[in-house]
C-alpha cells in the first residue's frame, strides 16, 4: 500500500489481460505483474488502485495511527479471478515488515477491504534491493 499520487518514475507496459496500458512504481511490481499476465486463473487486475477515502471513517482505528485515515492511499494490485473472486495483493519486503508504519499501512489496507468485502487478501514478500523495492 502506497500513498495516493505521489510521483514517482513508474514503468509502463501493455497488458494483454486488461487491453490497456499499465503504470507500475517498481520493477517488483512488474514482475508480479508478469506473472499474473500468466496466471491463467487471473481474468484481469488493477494495479495502485486509489482507496475510497469517505470508507476509512468505518474502518476500526485500533493500533493504527490516526492521521493513516487521514491521507489517501492506493493498494498495489486488486485481481479478479476467472471465477469471479477478487484477490488483493500488497507489495513489501521483509525489512518493511520489520516496520511499525508498515505493519500499520498493511493493516489498514486489509481492514478496508475485508469491510468492502474482498474474497481474499495477502502480502507479497518482494526481493529487496535498492531501486527494485516500491
Amino acid at each position: 500500500m502506497r500513498k495516493f499520487g505521489v510521483k514517482s518514475r513508474d514503468i509502463s507496459f501493455y497488458s494483454k489481460k486488461n487491453q490497456d496500458i499499465i503504470r507500475v512504481h517498481c520493477r517488483s511490481a512488474r514482475k508480479y505483474a508478469e506473472k499474473l499476465e500468466t496466471d491463467l486463473s487471473v481474468k484481469t487486475y488493477l494495479v495502485n488502485h486509489r482507496l475510497d477515502s469517505a470508507f476509512m471513517s468505518r474502518i476500526d482505528h485500533v493500533d493504527i495511527r490516526k492521521e493513516y485515515f487521514t491521507q489517501d492511499w492506493s493498494t498495489d494490485f486488486v485481481v479478479t479471478m476467472q471465477e469471479g473472486s477478487v484477490l488483493v495483493c500488497e507489495l513489501t519486503t521483509m525489512k518493511e515488515l520489520q516496520s511499525r508504519a508498515s505493519i500499520e499501512k498493511l493493516e489498514l489496507s486489509r481492514r478496508y477491504w475485508m469491510l468492502k468485502g474482498c474474497d481474499s487478501w495477502k502480502i507479497i514478500i518482494v526481493q529487496e534491493g535498492g531501486a527494485d523495492v516500491c
